[in-house]
């Protein structure tokens, strides 16, 4: 599948070599990404064949995205555990919570081997923890503002205690 509809090539040409097991182009794939976090699943499919006139099922979209959200998740994962390994210099670190509510769409997320959602459309916590090591706080840039430089984001959507775990080895990744 590409941007002008299907396309049948032999799975050894080179073309098919970075289309994973989706039988789909990587520049159709980021756009399945970027359109299917933005709306329905179905609501994608009928964006796809209204303005690229390409039948996309909404299934297929959301295995697209599931597949990158997994992968965007365990980056994130390794990210933090191989951070300890190199320790940033830190005078004060400073370690900022947040979380919101979002909804999900019968996600197939499981929890100690059952579905986590059952089936059902259901609103679940993202959490997010940001440091900011206070040498990357650049001050005065005018009147009561500040600037900072770098940051480390971190964000979990499940069990509070995977993200304050992740986060503590995030933290302890500065040495004081």
């Amino acid at each position: 599948m590409t941007l002008h509809g299907s396309i049948v090539i032999h799975k050894e040409h080179p073309l098919a070599k970075n289309t994973r097991n989706f039988a789909i182009t990587p520049c159709l794939q980021e756009l399945i990404c970027f359109i299917g976090m933005q709306h329905t699943y179905n609501g994608s499919s009928v964006i796809f064949r209204k303005l690229l006139g390409i039948e996309i099922s909404a299934k297929q979209i959301e295995r697209v995205c599931a597949f990158y959200g997994t992968k965007l998740y365990e980056m994130q994962c390794r990210y933090v555990f191989n951070k300890k390994d190199k320790k940033i210099e830190a005078n004060i670190l400073y370690v900022l919570l947040d979380g919101s509510f979002i909804q999900i769409r019968n996600s197939s997320l499981k929890k100690k081997g059952k579905d986590f959602f059952q089936g059902k459309d259901s609103w679940k916590e993202v959490k997010l923890g940001r440091t900011i090591n206070a040498r990357h706080i650049i001050k005065g840039i005018s009147k009561d503002r500040n600037f900072v430089s770098k940051s480390d984001y971190l964000f979990h959507l499940g069990e509070a205690e995977i993200f304050l775990e992740q986060l503590r080895q995030l933290s302890e990744s500065y040495k004081y």
